[in-house]
């Protein structure tokens, strides 16, 4: 995959599988990694913007934005795999997908609680999905 002065970005996106390297300040030749970027920085901003979450908090979004990109169809695989199901053969799970910034609840089991009537969930924002690593 090609990257801004040589680096490579095949960790956060998965839809590019062949290294290439980029001279440094010379940004047309990551023509396909700079449409990706700015296909998830226009992501983030929709995001971050639903949401109304603050600048700083930007990396929770990026992650939200990426797992998302990862898991649609793209043109890249003829419009009938997502790179996700490219890399490991499994297709995507997206019954759990949810809105980011949207009002969740976790549980607090019994010996976390205060007393008998406490309430047994917590109100939370969702911020994005758990990855098995």
């Amino acid at each position: 995959m090609l990257g801004k002065n040589g680096s490579p970005f095949a960790d956060i996106i998965l839809s590019i599988t062949n290294y290439q390297y980029t001279n440094a300040g010379v940004h047309e030749e990551a023509d396909i990694a700079e449409r990706i970027w700015q296909t998830l920085q226009d992501s983030l901003r929709a995001i971050m913007c639903t949401a109304q979450f603050l600048k700083k908090e930007w990396t929770l979004g990026f992650q939200h934005a990426v797992w998302l990109y990862n898991r649609i169809q793209h043109n890249h695989h003829g419009n009938k795999i997502s790179s996700f199901e490219f890399v490991t053969g499994l297709k995507p799970d997206l019954t759990q997908v949810r809105i980011f910034g949207a009002k969740c609840y976790k549980f607090q089991s019994k010996d976390r609680r205060v007393d008998k009537l406490a309430k047994s969930s917590e109100q939370c924002l969702c911020v994005g999905h758990y990855v098995k690593k």
